[in-house]
């Protein structure tokens, strides 16, 4: 039995805790221009959304940790970038492989969220991530990970990262894998209120639906527009919102020196994702942007035997 029991949380984490107790605060080298946020935790290391990956990327200096979250039939807030069992990263409670055919019914706005942590993933063999380390994981509800990464924060002293939230919806899953976009915010809004995340927190969504609802349940809310579009200017993708955003963020290729300079002229935060090309930091870089979303935060990849991933 876990100790540290003003933690309330499972006692499989006991181990991750006191181990995390001997680790050095050891920071990866960071541009002290650039501010990294750890894709998914750590993707390229880690199988992406799981506890180990965020932990990792966090304690070897990673200030924000960027997730996606899906809402479970029990109104729980679900770290998972699908809102259904991906057959590339998940299996069934018994370890059966499921198929593509088979994983978009794996709903988890169907699941308790009870149910949804029963699901393996993590030990199936990335195929764009070869380095990926194998772990059996599973998808955490994400009042469980703030409130580890919280702990961890209160014994070992080191500061809280930022994070980077960003909701999955789309108008087809509308009353299929998430409510209609006005409820959709209000659950998010009520539930991100109870989880009292005690550091700097960004919501993304490539949704302007739900951007919009949630601006009315939280207009203090650091809202961030993403965007893939190649046929639209910033300027004429954040005219889809109804206010103006805290941020955008669009992808890599449609950065250049214009949108750099539209985003500081209109005072908007520029998040870029997902950079993992070493020529393109550096172009980015050289063109002022300051915010890059990453699957390789830290230089290293993590030892198998590292006792913070044993869980």
């Amino acid at each position: 039995m876990c100790r540290y029991s003003f933690l309330k949380t499972s006692s499989k984490y006991c181990f991750l805790l006191l181990a995390a107790l001997s680790l050095n605060n050891c920071m990866s080298e960071q541009n002290n221009n650039i501010r990294i946020h750890g894709h998914r935790g750590c993707r390229g290391y880690l199988p992406e959304n799981s506890i180990p990956g965020f932990v990792y990327a966090w304690k070897k200096g990673t200030p924000v940790l960027e997730l996606d979250v899906v809402l479970s039939a029990d109104s729980e807030l679900i770290v998972s970038h699908d809102p259904f069992m991906h057959f590339e990263i998940c299996a069934f409670p018994d370890g059966t492989a499921i198929t593509e055919e088979q994983e978009g019914s794996l709903n988890i706005f169907k699941m308790r969220a009870a149910e949804v942590g029963q699901f393996q993933c993590g030990t199936i063999v990335h195929p764009r991530f070869p380095e990926q380390i194998q772990l059996r994981t599973y998808k955490p509800m994400l009042s469980e990970l703030v409130r580890i990464v919280d702990s961890l924060s209160v014994l070992t002293g080191m500061n809280l990262p930022a994070w980077n939230i960003e909701i999955k919806s789309r108008p087809e899953w509308d009353n299929v894998y998430h409510p209609e976009p006005l409820e959709y915010a209000r659950i998010f809004a009520r539930k991100l209120s109870e989880i009292k995340i005690k550091s700097d927190v960004y919501i993304q969504s490539f949704d302007p639906r739900v951007l919009n609802a949630l601006h009315q349940f939280g207009p203090r809310l650091k809202l961030v527009y993403l965007s893939e579009d190649t046929d639209k200017d910033a300027r004429t993708k954040l005219s889809e919102l109804n206010f103006k955003p805290y941020g955008y963020s669009p992808n890599y290729a449609l950065v250049d020196q214009s949108m750099v300079s539209y985003c500081t002229d209109h005072g908007l935060k520029l998040f870029v994702w997902t950079v993992n090309d070493e020529a393109e930091f550096e172009r980015l870089r050289s063109i002022g942007v300051r915010e890059i979303i990453t699957d390789y935060p830290v230089k290293e990849k993590p030892d198998q035997n590292d006792p913070a991933l044993n869980i």
